[in-house]
């Protein structure tokens, strides 16, 4: 649990060092995620589903919660255990929060000792820098944000014209989406990597919110495309959650264009971001956002626990 956290001493760094003025990004919105981070702390019920998913022995649910950690005089840490995609073959602890600059070198001892028993293989740290990056760190995850509204201001391509959606989802269509998600893996087998097919139950909730559609070029089925309200972080609005188009739609540059029509389709509000995490790696993705007009807001990587015992 974590006591006396005074999230302005975080705010301030959030807003003294990130792209929040590039953004607009109201202050409120960090302020917002930061207290989440206390009150998970403190959600007993959701610390032992936690646990219960990934269960660790000698390890109890308060185990899982966040943790403050002194890094040196002027930089605190909020640090919590996670596994990546919920398999316990790889914990790490992930610095979620932070009040300064990581000191250079750091002891990272001083993060890993409070969750020493799960075993974490690495840390994860969180920076807005998109240079001077050490090259021992491995790059983890991008995330990529834009204000939505001024995406759809930007002028439609022709190939606009080539394009149509179609709201809804049903067994049916999820088997369709199925179908084209396998043919798209054996295509290309890298992009088991750094994605998954979703789960019929996260399209179902996309569709809830009307933001669930198949796409059709020139009348024949070419793909889907996915979003649901939602926050990661201290971006808010639109999750980007799927954005498939059968390979024999790929290359023709339509990605961009698909995903900057079915954001017109969401009538965001003007204070609305669309979001996601996309992996270092997966530069295909990376390069759609970036044409859409999405920019990397922030990015983590993985500080390798050398001394991590072997499992």
């Amino acid at each position: 649990m974590i006591s006396q956290f005074d999230p302005k001493r975080y705010l301030e760094f959030y807003l003294r060092n990130s792209r929040v003025h590039s953004h607009d990004l109201q202050s409120g919105h960090v302020l917002e995620f930061l207290e989440a981070i206390v009150v998970t702390g403190s959600d007993l019920a959701g610390l032992e589903r936690y646990a219960a998913a990934c269960p660790v022995s000698g390890m109890c649910p308060e185990d899982y919660g966040p943790f403050q950690v002194d890094l040196s005089s002027s930089c605190t840490v909020i640090a919590q255990i996670h596994f990546r995609g919920l398999s316990l073959d790889f914990p790490f602890v992930d610095i979620s929060a932070q009040t300064g600059e990581l000191p250079d070198p750091w002891n990272f001892e001083k993060v890993v000792s409070p969750v020493k028993g799960f075993r974490p293989k690495a840390i994860r740290i969180w920076t807005v820098k998109t240079d001077g990056i050490p090259p021992t760190l491995e790059p983890d995850m991008r995330v990529v944000s834009g204000r939505i509204v001024e995406i759809c201001e930007n002028a439609s391509p022709s190939e606009t014209r080539r394009l149509s959606f179609s709201q809804g989802f049903n067994d049916e269509i999820y088997r369709t989406y199925q179908e084209i998600y396998d043919h798209a893996l054996k295509c290309n087998p890298v992009l088991s990597r750094w994605a998954e097919c979703e789960t019929a139950e996260s399209l179902a909730d996309c569709a809830v919110h009307g933001a669930c559609c198949r796409v059709f070029c020139d009348g024949q089925l070419a793909g889907f495309i996915a979003a649901r309200p939602g926050r990661y972080r201290y971006w808010q609005g639109w999750e980007m959650v799927e954005e498939l188009l059968h390979p024999n739609f790929q290359g023709q540059g339509l990605a961009p264009v698909m995903q900057r029509e079915f954001l017109k389709l969401l009538k965001p509000s003007a204070a609305d971001f669309v979001f996601g995490t996309i992996h270092a790696e997966n530069q295909p993705s990376i390069r759609t956002a970036l044409r859409v007009g999405r920019g990397i807001v922030e990015s983590s990587f993985l500080v390798p626990v050398l001394e991590n015992p072997t499992r």
